[in-house]
């Protein structure tokens, strides 16, 4: 009986049950006498100790934040001579509604394409189209479109065009309107850039004869010689000039397999509109012009290779 409890008395392990006791203490007595220590955080930098430490308030943006400039209001006038630059060129950039010795910050949309320098010149590195602006802490500029191009030989390139828009027409791109589409013309100016410009001028006449090729196939005879032309001019400077006291001027063969199935009838509805006129003429007997009369066949001056 000693060691009995009785049924009023709690075990030792009940003894910190309080939930049968009454209220007798107000709240602001509880929160004084339950209130912790207030010890020295041992961080007080961090988060958890000091929230408002690394909070940042919604006016004052978060360093990701610094470089946009979107919401300042534009008060610099940012211009350019000429908004179309040749690849290696450069040029002043005129800012104006600020003082040029403020820190200024440019925005380059693809900075491998330019580069600027202190002195605000605009280098063109890259062929390719460009976005820029420039702004201080408070103010900003409008923003720049300029257009790299590339030039060779002082012809300039035409853009280089999106390859699966340029394919899903029989007759692609032709910005320049010359009767040569882009990708065929950049490919010759690229392909021949360090040699006599007469591969130039030879591959360029084949680009304008299988243009007719693929706009009508089916008057194969009737447009072969025209087509065949830039074949016979090549010959004549390739083997027949030197007997007309005049230099060879192509050392190899510039209408190839390459430049006919590979870069000019490369899908396969321009191979299949070639292979129509070259069936439409099989069966057929051609006679090949003379040395003397290939010449003739180049459609451009050949008298500039002369002198």
């Amino acid at each position: 009986e000693s060691n009995e409890t009785s049924p009023s008395q709690p075990s030792p392990e009940d003894t910190n049950d309080t939930s049968s006791l009454p209220i007798a203490i107000d709240a602001s007595s509880s929160q004084e006498t339950n209130k912790p220590s207030q010890e020295k955080p041992s961080n007080p930098s961090s988060s958890e100790n000091n929230p408002e430490s690394n909070e940042t308030s919604p006016s004052q943006p978060s360093p990701e934040d610094t470089n946009d400039t979107s919401s300042l209001p534009i008060a610099i006038e940012l211009s350019l001579d000429n908004l179309e630059l040749k690849e290696g060129s450069s040029l002043p950039l005129h800012v104006k509604g600020i003082d040029t010795h403020t820190n200024l910050q440019w925005t380059i949309s693809n900075p491998q394409l330019v580069s600027i320098t202190d002195n605000n010149t605009l280098n063109a590195l890259k062929e390719g189209s460009v976005s820029l602006s420039v702004s201080t802490d408070k103010v900003q500029s409008n923003t720049l479109h300029v257009s790299i191009y590339k030039e060779i030989h002082g012809h300039r390139l035409p853009p280089k065009p999106d390859e699966t828009i340029n394919n899903s027409t029989l007759l692609g791109i032709d910005v320049n309107g010359n009767g040569v589409r882009d990708d065929v013309e950049r490919w010759i100016y690229e392909k021949y850039e360090d040699k006599h410009p007469i591969h130039v001028d030879i591959a360029m006449q084949a680009g304008r004869a299988y243009k007719k090729v693929l706009e009508t196939p089916e008057r194969a005879k009737e447009i072969h010689e025209e087509v065949g032309a830039p074949q016979y001019c090549q010959y004549y400077y390739q083997y027949g000039a030197k007997y007309f006291n005049e230099p060879l001027l192509v050392e190899n063969r510039i209408i190839t397999y390459t430049f006919i199935k590979e870069v000019y009838f490369n899908t396969n509805e321009r191979l299949s509109a070639y292979l129509q006129y070259d069936k439409l003429l099989s069966g057929d007997s051609y006679t090949l012009p003379s040395f003397e009369k290939r010449k003739a066949s180049c459609d451009f001056n050949t008298s500039k290779y002369e002198e």
